[in-house]
Parts: C-alpha cells; structure tokens; sequence
C-alpha cells in the first residue's frame, strides 16, 4: 500500500495483521482525497479506528496541518507510530491508543477541521460516535465516514450529507458541519 499523493506520495505504507482491520484501498484513498482537493491543506485533522494510518498519513502528505490518530489495537498503534517515522512525518502526527469513544469523550480540542472515521464493519451503528465528535468540530469541518455500502450514516442534528460515493462494498459518506 503506498501514499498516492503529496510530498510522501509513492512511500510504502506497512499495514497491521490484525483481525478487523481493513485498510482503505489506494484507488479509495485517492478518490476521497480528489474530491476534499485543497480542502486539506492546512487543517486540524483526526483519523478515528486508524488502523494503519493510511487517511491519516494521506491528508499530512496532502499538506494537512497536524493528525490526531485514534486506534485502539496496541498493535496497530505501534505500526502508524512506524509509518510516520518511515515517511518523516511524526513530528505532525499523534497517536492515542485507546477507545475511540472514551477518547472523544474526554479529548480537549474544539477546532477539528476534517476526520476520517473508518470504523470496522462489524460496530454497527455509529450515532454514538457522531454525538460525541460534534462537538469536538468547527464549523464547516468535514467528516468522511466509509462503511458498509448496506448501511448508511445516522442522521445527526447540525451534521449535513453532501456526497456518498460507492466503491464495491464499500460506500464513503461526506458530511459537514453546520
């Protein structure tokens, strides 16, 4: 898996051999990331259910200002930890290995510009999670939610849907606040 864009485009990503993580594909990867554009240059951005770091090492290639990267696998932390050292980047990116939902409930930032929720399939319904990340949001942050293509994201008052795209099984939701 390689990044597929920016300053650390074409560098080699190591991916977690753990159960329930699946990393987001690089043609996935790309698309999400043509349509944020210029969007991402320069925003304070969180990656939630990490996994490898791959959205998250992305959107700093991409020019994002700093990445808060939340996974819960001590294993799959200690690979994004690996990934921005290889890439150069780990002065940008911090990693907190812990339940993205007890973190969320307690994080002291109220100025998020952009997150990445990857959730695994098998959480089910992640209204929960939404709660909790709004208020961690400013106005006009996005969210991009890939999920299973047979579900879709819950309906949050002062979130806005502006684009679903669909990608085999998998469906990538775009939303805003309000």
């Amino acid at each position: 898996m390689r990044i597929s864009g920016g300053k650390v485009k074409g560098h080699r990503l190591k991916v977690p051999k753990v159960r329930d993580i699946r990393p987001t594909q690089e043609s996935i990867r790309t698309n999400i990331f043509n349509i944020l554009g210029d969007f991402v240059e320069g925003k304070k951005t969180m990656d939630l259910y990490a996994g490898s770091g791959s959205l998250g090492i992305e959107a700093l290639s991409r020019g994002a200002r700093e990445v808060v990267f939340i996974e819960s696998n001590k294993h799959a932390c200690k690979v994004v930890r690996q990934n921005l050292s290889h890439a150069k980047i780990e002065k940008k990116g911090t990693v907190i290995c812990h339940d993205v939902n007890r973190v969320l409930l307690t994080f002291p930032d109220k100025d998020i510009e952009l997150v990445f929720l990857d959730p695994p399939y098998s959480v089910g319904k992640m209204d929960h999670i939404f709660n909790v990340l709004l208020p961690h949001l400013k106005r006009g942050a996005m969210i991009i939610y890939e999920h299973s293509k047979t579900t879709e994201a819950p309906a949050i008052e002062g979130l806005r849907i502006f684009d679903r795209r669909i990608y085999g099984g998998t469906k990538v939701t775009f939303l805003t606040k309000e």
